[in-house]
């Protein structure tokens, strides 16, 4: 059983993924039937809370107070040698409190009652799930790095089976009290149709976004194979880049200052932008007019495209389509830094909260992205990056040094965990 909450994209993203590994659906613990009215009105309140305390960051006053409130909430403490355990902290006992009386209580039904495992892409969703007798639940966490709300406040007698996606998240984990038996450092799940074509769609950048061949002069001999011209290429072929907004639609300034400062290489079809709005019409209103107010509506259809769904599974289809044809990836480093993994260049705006400082140190360290910096002189970088072969080293970093196993680790997981015939099926579809 798949169970996730909208609080953002990532926790749906991953939740998505494995729904489709392991042929099921997704479970929505904030959604009816499985959430009454009054709880359904709390999980909405608190994702209306966020989005506006993400937006507010941008502001030119009041964005300092919004950063540091929101820095609060997600703050994610040093990380001390193993025998000093972090004590939990005001929003641990709150989730941890909730999670057992008023929160989720239909769901615990459901979960007492569930003869599947339990897989949670959101901390109170598996503190819920816990507090059920009999539940076997396990617990994706989808960033590098976590917040002590994760685990329970007595975390060395958590029963939630944790999939960290790198080791940095599992020595976290250890730091809250959970056991290591209760820790699996598995990757984090990749969609199996990008999986699939990273190899070919790396091959493509490697040559695209390095004209000048400046990193082929310098490539190690085990990939000059790869950086050979495609056959499918056209060398009139635009370089595509994918600007991708998070579900609290925070980062339209930045964007709008992105647009301008690549509109002489949009006009000339240089390079194709794809707009990510995911499900939110205002923010595909507002990308409307950032264009057009850039001067570029006669690119709209043939160069410039509004990604905008009006449900998840179309978004999630047509995003990972997108992603297949992507060059280049701004986003802010959400959970999205993972599939760098695929070869995809990350280009990576501001972080906005403590997991996303977390996500960003862990892609830098590996080379395996660039910070944007000013948007507004981003258009001027940008030639320089592409002359220099920059975008192809950071292509091949993250292709080369970034895990992208974590979807097989994870059914390998529950293969050897559950051998009951229930589980079987699943097994035999993922074989076929």
């Amino acid at each position: 059983m798949i169970v996730a909450v909208e609080m953002g994209y990532g926790h749906l993203r991953a939740a998505h993924t494995l729904a489709e590994l392991f042929g099921t659906e997704i479970t929505r613990m904030d959604m009816p039937p499985v959430a009454g009215p009054i709880e359904t009105g709390v999980w909405r309140a608190a994702r209306k809370f966020y989005n506006a305390l993400s937006r507010a960051c941008e502001l030119p006053l009041a964005g300092r107070v919004a950063r540091q409130m929101l820095d609060k909430i997600t703050e994610i403490a040093p990380l001390h040698a193993p025998a000093i355990k972090e004590a939990p902290n005001l929003f641990t006992r709150l989730a941890d409190g909730m999670t057992s009386t008023v929160m989720g209580q239909h769901f615990r039904a459901m979960a007492s009652s569930a003869e599947r495992p339990i897989l949670a892409t959101y901390p109170v969703v598996a503190l819920a799930a816990s507090h059920a007798s009999c539940a076997r639940v396990f617990c994706l966490a989808t960033d590098t790095d976590l917040n002590r709300a994760w685990a329970p406040v007595n975390a060395t007698k958590v029963s939630i089976n944790y999939l960290a996606p790198v080791k940095r998240a599992a020595e976290r984990l250890r730091s809250f009290g959970v056991p290591d038996h209760r820790i699996h450092v598995t990757g984090f799940p990749l969609p199996a149709k990008l999986i699939a074509q990273a190899r070919s769609a790396l091959a493509r950048r490697l040559h695209r976004l390095d004209p000048a061949s400046a990193f082929h002069k310098r490539a190690p001999e085990c990939i000059v194979d790869l950086i050979q011209r495609p056959a499918a290429h056209s060398p009139l072929q635009p370089i595509s880049m994918t600007i991708a907004i998070g579900g609290a639609g925070a980062q339209t300034a930045q964007v709008g200052q992105l647009i301008k400062s690549l509109r002489g290489q949009v006009a000339s079809g240089k390079i194709s932008l794809t707009l990510v709005a995911g499900l939110r019409p205002d923010v595909a209103g507002i990308l409307l007019e950032m264009v057009q107010s850039a001067g570029l509506a006669f690119r709209i259809g043939n160069g410039i495209e509004i990604l905008h769904a009006t449900d998840w599974e179309d978004y999630f289809r047509r995003f990972e389509e997108c992603l297949v044809e992507t060059d280049l990836l701004w986003t802010k480093p959400s959970e999205l830094v993972f599939y760098a993994a695929l070869g995809l260049p990350l280009l990576l705006a501001p972080p906005v909260g403590g997991q996303e400082h977390s996500n960003r140190d862990w892609l830098l360290s590996h080379g395996a992205a660039l910070d944007v910096g000013d948007p507004a002189t981003f258009g001027r970088r940008f030639e320089e990056l592409l002359a220099t072969g920059e975008f192809c080293r950071i292509a091949w970093n993250a292709y080369s040094r970034l895990d992208r196993n974590g979807s097989d680790r994870i059914v390998e997981l529950f293969r050897s965990s559950y051998s009951s015939p229930l589980q079987q099926p699943l097994c035999i579809a993922l074989r076929s």
